[in-house]
């Protein structure tokens, strides 16, 4: 049994949301072609599924099930706002689904290993260089507040946060080259 097979209900329901949200939105984002639109029918989706969580369902394939949630949201969305948009149907919607469902496994567990790799790296930064992206990444602080916190100028903690993502980026480039036997 897949991890896409596991009866899920309640708090693992939301869990595995959690852990498939940019599946998800990119499943969207592939059938309406539009960031702004897919963003925001993802927000209708990820409603309808904690909706779900609220009811003690049981979800026994997740991607499957999430998916047509997004499917039919779409579909709703360009029927009531009458919008000449060329919504996937038949066909086409069968292969983007096939396409989705064969890779199921695959990019969680790659994601893992990025996260795993993103955290090795982050841990071997320097104390004020973790707090910078804990404030913005973590906290989602602008730059300006950032550099209210800190005394720095808002340049400042840009340029020390775009040279700090570049050593997590080679960082974690590195390591995924040690694990693969490249290095």
């Amino acid at each position: 049994m897949g991890t896409d097979e596991k009866e899920l209900k309640g708090e693992e329901l939301q869990q595995v949301f959690l852990e498939q949200r940019d599946r998800l939105f990119a499943f969207i984002l592939a059938i309406v072609h539009n960031f702004s639109d897919a963003e925001d029918l993802f927000q209708e989706v990820a409603r309808v599924i904690l909706r779900k969580q609220q009811e003690a369902i049981v979800v026994r394939r997740f991607g499957a099930w999430s998916r047509e949630i997004a499917r039919r949201t779409v579909q709703d969305h360009f029927k009531t706002r009458k919008k000449s948009r060329l919504v996937l149907a038949g066909d086409a919607f069968d292969a983007l689904e096939a396409a989705f469902a064969a890779h199921e496994d695959e990019p969680a567990a790659e994601d893992n290993r990025l996260l795993q790799r993103l955290r090795t790296c982050l841990a071997q930064l320097p104390e004020h260089l973790r707090r910078l992206v804990g404030l913005r990444y973590e906290q989602n602080l602008s730059l300006k507040d950032i550099s209210a916190r800190v005394g720095r100028t808002s340049g400042a903690i840009q340029v020390a946060l775009s040279r700090t993502r570049g050593r997590l980026f080679e960082c974690t480039k590195r390591l995924q080259l040690e694990r693969e036997g490249a290095l």
